[in-house]
């Protein structure tokens, strides 16, 4: 149920992933901006500076190269999972890595604060604690253990995560695989896997987090956001008196394949409730619910999918999705009625 046809997927995500970031970049010029940027050949990636003018030729406003710059280094840029995980050093100097073309965090950062600087836009390193793959749910983080950036946009502080944007690590090696998520992600979003030293850079149009709030909130897959959930109605579930600790369960579909326009979003529905699901997508044929191994059609009204469900009993929940091609669906939400 929870397998994917991939390949189709990824085109899906390509072209939805430039319409997630349509309100910082218009769909077109972020595909030309993108298109320029891959093109890079290694002439021009010899050195920082010349790089730089290879990025900065194909942007025209700060958004853009801030996204060649982002584009670029969650591109050729590999995460060093070996110097990861046998505690070696892995260099910072965004010289070395541009050559070696291997970094942890501290070098995506590094990499992309110099190119961004090179290509006049005003840049900087945040170090902090991340929930990565070494987090155990609700412990304390001791030690900082991440380096992302924020850069100036229009005199606009923004954020962005090159070394998450990249890929992910998968049984102990790196998988290259580009995320739109962490390009220019809101404050509010970011809140919920990050957590600045300096709290002035949570950026949060609310009061800052404190650290024993950070580590105490919900884990969020990496690709949550892909399905379009507003970080605002995140924040008023976690904050509801009927929280019960965990939000909605959610799986690695690319940005766009299916948005989330109404589903409850705690992973705990109560037995008795009446809950409303719609989402939009143009990438699935047919959407149904399973609940308790029955499966419930949902009603097509040209890309949007919606149905009611009276949660009458305890059991398992969840919303699934099939593209014309795949012959299974694709789980896109999960639940327990408790």
């Amino acid at each position: 149920m929870k397998m994917i046809a991939s390949w189709l997927f990824a085109l899906a995500g390509l072209f939805m992933g430039c319409l997630a970031c349509a309100g910082a970049i218009d769909a077109g010029r972020l595909a030309t901006v993108d298109d320029h940027t891959l093109a890079a050949t290694a002439q021009s990636e010899v050195t920082i500076l010349s790089l730089a003018q290879y990025l900065g030729a194909g942007a025209s406003s700060d958004v853009e190269k801030a996204r060649a710059v982002y584009r670029w280094v969650a591109d050729r840029i590999a995460y060093d999972a070996k110097s990861f995980f046998n505690q070696t050093h892995s260099s910072v100097d965004p010289d070395a890595v541009l050559q070696s073309r291997l970094a942890i965090c501290g070098g995506y950062a590094a990499l992309f604060e110099r190119l961004a600087k090179e290509s006049g836009l005003e840049a900087t390193t945040i170090f902090g604690y991340a929930k990565g793959i070494a987090h155990i749910p609700g412990s304390s983080m001791a030690e900082p253990n991440h380096a992302w950036n924020a850069v100036k946009i229009d005199g606009k502080w923004q954020l962005i995560d090159t070394t998450w944007g990249s890929g992910y690590i998968s049984d102990g090696a790196w998988v290259k695989q580009f995320s739109e998520t962490f390009f220019l992600p809101s404050p509010e979003q970011l809140a919920f896997s990050h957590f600045p030293q300096d709290a002035a850079w949570q950026l949060r149009s609310e009061r800052s987090l404190s650290k024993t709030e950070f580590e105490s909130l919900p884990e969020i897959n990496t690709a949550f956001f892909n399905l379009g959930i507003d970080p605002s109605d995140v924040w008023k579930t976690v904050k509801s008196q009927e929280f019960k600790g965990a939000l909605v369960h959610t799986f690695d579909l690319p940005a766009g394949v299916a948005k989330v326009r109404n589903a409850p979003l705690s992973y705990q529905l109560p037995v008795g409730s009446t809950q409303h699901f719609e989402i939009m997508s143009a990438s699935f044929e047919k959407m149904a619910v399973e609940y308790n191994k029955k499966w419930l059609p949902m009603q097509k009204k040209g890309d949007v999918f919606s149905i009611e469900i009276a949660a009458k009993s305890k059991g398992e929940l969840s919303v699934n999705g099939k593209t014309p091609t795949s012959r299974k669906h694709a789980t896109v939400l999960e639940y327990i009625v408790d």
